[in-house]
């Protein structure tokens, strides 16, 4: 059976957590999707009956909206990397090993590139992000996702111009343009133009939220036109960006 794999549309956070064993905790409607990467120790995660065991040759992973019991066997040290993404499994799955230094010197960049708070930042986080989880899947599916990935972090890079074109995303890929949307829509779901769409309204949000003004967050992620900008705002939203944060 194929592995979901997740598509990061924004990362949350990057923790470290400690768990004694014994340590029983019930998750209900978990608000992030997780990759967890056990250091030391054991943790059982239980999902509508079914066991999955996290250890330091299996990390695991989490979705959003997931009810679970988490149980610590052995004293744990593990690494918790949250995020959001655009399209996600239903169930929690054990991963293939993952390196537990070069994991740990992930988390040690994310951190620091996290705490910057820029477009460019962002786009290493999301790079990091994919080298790692890319450890954790098969060599075939991972062949397909790497040929996007240089699309994907290009996007990131470039969410201020406004002409992101299929072609220009296929030409950072050395691949056709044909072959670039067969694959946005076997890894990702969607189309490249939906992604781009999703990745600059994702962006609009978090600015609009930092109160930025309408204008400044139209150019940043793409929009030379304010009146342009609010249309599509409140076709992906429902509300204006005016509305959208109170203001």
């Amino acid at each position: 059976m194929e592995k979901h794999i997740p598509v990061i549309v924004k990362f949350i956070s990057s923790i470290k957590v400690y768990n004694p064993k014994g340590g029983c905790l019930k998750i209900k409607n978990r608000e992030t999707s997780v990759l967890i990467i056990v250091l030391s120790g054991k943790i059982r995660f239980t999902q509508n009956g079914n066991s999955t065991i996290a250890s330091p040759k299996s990390p695991i992973y989490i979705p959003k909206g997931a009810s679970y019991l988490n149980e610590c066997l052995e004293e744990a040290e593990s690494l918790l990397l949250n995020f959001e993404e655009c399209r996600q499994s239903d169930a929690i799955a054990p991963l293939a090993y993952i390196e537990p230094q070069k994991a740990i010197r992930i988390f040690e960049r994310v951190l620091i590139l996290h705490a910057q708070k820029t477009l460019r930042a962002e786009a290493e986080i999301f790079s990091l992000f994919y080298s790692l989880v890319s450890e954790g899947y098969t060599e075939s599916v991972t062949a397909e996702r790497s040929l996007i990935a240089p699309a994907l972090e290009y996007i990131e890079l470039h969410l201020s111009e406004a002409e992101l074109t299929v072609e220009r995303l296929a030409a950072c890929c050395c691949i056709s343009s044909v072959y670039l949307r067969k694959l946005f829509q076997k890894e990702l779901g969607m189309s490249p133009f939906s992604y781009v769409t999703c990745r600059r309204m994702e962006t609009a949000r978090e600015m609009l939220y930092e109160r930025c003004s309408v204008g400044e967050t139209a150019l940043r992620v793409g929009y030379g036109d304010i009146y342009q900008f609010s249309r599509a705002f409140k076709k992906y939203y429902g509300v204006s960006p005016k509305h959208f944060c109170g203001g």
